[in-house]
């Protein structure tokens, strides 16, 4: 008669449900290291009346939320930290029966992260048998441990015994204690109630992305309206042609710069006043990379305004088309051109060369205007094509030359050679290179050196024939024992000298 109040209590509980036995997510989520080694004990109540995926969900995003020390920032620093030291857990320890963070030595790696050493010994009584049968021990060696452990350093003590997974805590008593503190020494938040919306990390990586594009669109330029685009795109299916200079530059400290040079025949513009420069450049694959919509600033020179830009670009292959707009909206002017974009180099190397018609003086601008070198504005039109009566400059700009250890000093001599298409080169007197003094470098810059000169300040027919030339630059670097070679083909238009003029037309 007394067993059956038993029988029937026991008979209550076996028909009493398990909450958790309806989780499919979070089923095992009470064996997990998280839980096993973090959850209060008002924590451990509350999880047994949970009974959906979906509250379980928000019992996990909340147990988190109320470790996180700063609830402002994303993601949750604390949560990061615990999941990178489970997953050391899982590959130094453990096995395959028992996952490493499951693990005594996991537990302690997890609550209070790497120990500053490790001492590996065989345990006392375990030289005999197969060295799968012996045992080992394992000292965890702290010397800095959070103040909510009330311990300044701890040795701890782990027994592994040969052919398993597992360990055993051997001492000291100071160590159970810790873990006994850990759970509410980690909560940072105790009075949450409710649990922060977190974004995934999905979310998290496409928001970014998506910030990335927004910050790089806007770097591209204004957007071009539909009448200009009119203008310019079709320039795109076309031949190189027109009046257009472009120069890749990278500088000392990575960036690259597309600086592009627009002339314009006077002839074609009735007037200035109000006239809009246009750029648009696209990558290989015809995505827009910049885009340039501003009043057109022009200097004169000889029968020619001029204006010129500097854009932002990362290496690639890009084509370039060019608009000179009047007060109207009317192109006065197109040009298109392609041009190859390389990154700054990390050896000995050298830009495109850049021949001009004409170099001014250009004191009163920035040292950083587009096509000014040694306070002197250089003048290209990107043809390849000279008048007889145009000069003859060139710039080329060094990177990584060589540093001579105890001048601090580069030493690059240059010699150039004119050379026509049929005849042989002419060498074209320079003056002698000086060594020079390299300027103060930050962390990450490279050395870059600017060589530029004129060959002919102007009449440059009376110096050489008409016609296909080349020019041939070469620049030894005395410190590498490294020499840079650069031809550029150019042409001076007009009849040769002496030749007979054309012959006169008939009347009629």
């Amino acid at each position: 008669m007394k067993l059956r109040p038993s029988l029937f209590v026991l008979a209550l509980l076996a028909a009493v449900p398990v909450a958790n036995a309806q989780l499919n997510q979070f089923k095992d989520w009470e064996k997990s290291p998280e839980f096993s080694y973090l959850a209060t004990d008002d924590e451990k109540k509350a999880w047994k009346t949970v009974t959906s995926d979906a509250d379980a969900e928000k019992f996990v995003n909340l147990f988190w939320a109320k470790r996180d020390p700063d609830l402002k920032t994303q993601p949750n620093e604390f949560k990061l930290r615990f999941d990178s030291l489970k997953e050391l857990a899982d590959k130094s320890f453990g096995g395959k029966s028992l996952k490493g963070s499951l693990t005594e030595r996991g537990k302690f790696l997890i609550l209070l992260g790497p120990p500053k050493s490790v001492q590996r010994s065989a345990a006392p009584g375990s030289g005999e048998g197969s060295p799968m049968d012996q045992g080992e021990l394992f000292k965890f060696i702290y010397e800095e441990l959070p103040p909510w452990t009330g311990e300044k350093k701890i040795e701890i003590l782990f027994r592994k015994e040969g052919g398993g997974d597992s360990d055993v805590l051997v001492s000291p008593k100071a160590a159970k204690t810790i873990a006994q503190k850990a759970p509410a020494a980690y909560v940072k938040n105790p009075d949450l109630k409710t649990p922060p919306v977190y974004k995934t990390k999905e979310q998290i990586e496409k928001e970014m992305l998506a910030a990335q594009e927004a910050a790089a669109e806007a770097a591209r330029g204004p957007q071009l309206s539909p009448q200009i685009r009119e203008i310019v795109e079709p320039l795109f299916a076309k031949e190189p042609f027109g009046q257009l200079s472009l120069l890749s530059l990278a500088f000392r400290d990575g960036a690259l710069n597309l600086i592009v040079q627009v002339h314009t025949p006077v002839s074609s513009l009735a007037s200035t006043e109000g006239a809009k420069l246009v750029l648009l450049v696209k990558n290989k694959e015809g995505k827009d990379a910049a885009r340039v919509e501003q009043p057109a600033v022009f200097q004169k020179h000889q029968a020619n305004y001029f204006t010129d830009k500097a854009m932002p670009v990362t290496p690639g292959e890009y084509g370039v088309a060019a608009a000179i707009l009047d007060s109207t909206g009317k192109a006065a002017y197109t040009a298109f051109r392609k041009v190859n974009v390389s990154a700054l180099p990390t050896e000995f190397a050298a830009s495109a060369v850049l021949l001009a018609y004409a170099d001014i003086p250009w004191e009163t601008g920035k040292p950083d205007d587009p096509y000014v070198f040694s306070q002197r504005k250089f003048l290209s039109k990107g043809e390849g094509k000279f008048e007889k009566t145009d000069g003859l400059s060139y710039l080329i700009r060094i990177y990584n030359p060589g540093v001579d250890p105890v001048s601090h000093k580069t030493n690059l001599k240059r010699s150039i050679k004119i050379k026509p298409k049929n005849g042989p080169g002419q060498d074209v007197p320079l003056p002698p290179d000086e060594p020079s003094v390299v300027p103060t470098a930050k962390e990450g810059e490279v050395i870059v050196v600017d060589m530029a000169g004129s060959i002919v300040d102007n009449n440059l027919g009376d110096y050489f024939k008409p016609g296909d030339l080349e020019f041939r630059l070469k620049v030894v670097d005395a410190v590498l024992n490294k020499t840079i070679e650069a031809n550029l083909p150019f042409t001076i238009v007009g009849p040769p000298p002496g030749s007979a003029p054309p012959p006169a037309p008939k009347k009629k």
